[in-house]
This record gives structure tokens, sequence and C-alpha cells, in this order.
């Protein structure tokens, strides 16, 4: 969408990292529970599924929705149509309403549903105009600070093959395309392979996130829905992930 959103540096650098280590790389050991680190591609997809479920056209079709007071851990949610630049931002919602920014959830609560005017109409709630990028306040703790007094592995996950998100059940998964394990003595394992999942609702109860920011920019195609994201760029999963593996 802009200049900025390219990051070559990044990537050139996170490209190189993957290419050099395919060939020594292991497949991850079968765990029930394992703690991951995720990145702000993989959060950002976890944010739109919960956008999804904050929409009313959800609770019209009666399928899985969030409601007002429903918990999503601790995490502060804003979805702002006025950022400069970005995918998701505009002053019309689709239906040509003024846009408006609003809090979505207040510390893990759920406190505004996006109420749009067909379905608003549908279920007799006023219309709001919410609509916009995703803004996910981020967390105290420094991205180098995840690995202080590790006394368990701890798989970064570098890159999925191709992350899948259920929107209704809330679940993910994907195969492992490129990830680092960090070891309690100080080693690094390189990983290949295994199929990781998680539970969305689990994974936000007791996560860590970064106090580094970073954005998320796509303004969508024929195959996916554009994105706009603002928030933490690490995450820390420390429930609700499970590995399969060797």
């Amino acid at each position: 969408v802009n200049v900025d959103d390219l990051n070559l540096e990044d990537f050139i650098k996170s490209s190189a990292e993957e290419t050099l280590g395919l060939a020594e790389t292991k497949e991850p050991e079968t765990k029930e529970n394992c703690i991951v680190i995720v990145n702000e591609e993989a959060i950002s997809s976890f944010m739109l599924a919960i956008r999804s479920q904050l929409s009313c056209a959800m609770e019209y079709l009666q399928y899985p929705y969030l409601n007002y007071g429903d918990k999503i851990g601790n995490i502060n949610f804003t979805l702002d149509p006025f950022l400069p630049a970005m995918s998701e931002s505009s002053a019309w919602t689709p239906e040509g309403m003024p846009a408006q920014k609003c809090l979505m959830i207040k510390h893990g609560k759920v406190v505004n549903q996006i109420i749009d005017n067909r379905f608003g109409q549908y279920l007799g709630k006023k219309p709001n105009g919410v609509t916009g990028n995703m803004v996910l306040e981020t967390g105290s703790i420094r991205y180098k600070d995840f690995f202080m007094q590790i006394k368990e592995p701890v798989l970064e996950i570098i890159q999925f093959s191709s992350l899948l998100v259920d929107e209704q059940k809330l679940t993910w998964s994907s195969e492992i395309k490129f990830a680092k394990q960090y070891n309690p003595d100080g080693s690094v394992t390189l990983i290949k392979g295994g199929v990781v999942s998680g539970d969305i609702r689990e994974n936000f109860k007791t996560c860590v996130l970064s106090l580094e920011s970073a954005v998320v920019n796509f303004p969508g195609n024929q195959f996916k829905e554009s994105k706009g994201y603002v928030g933490p760029m690490r995450m820390m999963i420390r429930d609700g992930v499970s590995v399969a593996g060797r």
C-alpha cells in the first residue's frame, strides 16, 4: 500500500536465513502443549477471525459470534478507519455510512459489535458504522526478553506453509515451513515439517505480546480479503497449541 510496507531488509534477511538452514533442519517432536512464538502475520490472521465474530451478521446467520461481555484474554482491540495509507482506511463503510472508530474489546471483554445497516435492521439494532484497521495494543515485554529463563523448548515459527484459520471455531493449523527451537541449554535447533495447531481463545488467555509493534498492510485480492493491522510484532503463546511431528 505504501513504500514502508515493503520492509525489504527484513524480508531479504529472513529469506536468506531460511534458505541457508534448509539442509540442517529437523522435524519437531510431538507435544500436546507447546510454547510457540508467532509474528505479526499470524497475529493479524487471528485478529481477523476475532473481528469476523464481532459482526452482528454472524449473530443473525446463527454462526458462532462474540457477544457483549464475552472474554478474549486481556487484550485491548480497536477498529480504526482513519489511519493514513492503510488498506482498511476509509471515510465510509461498504454501505456508504460514515465510518466510525471504535474500541471493540477492552481488557479482554467485548464491549461493542460491528452493526451494519442491513443486519442491524434485521436484528433491531441501530447501525453504528464501525469499520477499519485492526489495532491491537502492544504488551510490555520486549521480544528479546521472551527468551529469558527458558525452562523448556520454545518454538518460534518463522514461516508457516499455509496458515489456515477457522473463523467459526476460532482455531488454526498449518505445516511448519521453517522454525527455530530455542532450547534451555542455549542451543538452537532449526525445524521444518510437522503440523502445529491452536485454539485462539486458549492462546490469548496467557499469551505474552511484545512491546515492539509491526504493521500488516495487505490490500486484498481474489483469494484473500484485505487486512490492515497495527499491533505487537511477536506473540508468545503458552497454552492451547499442539505439535504433531516425529
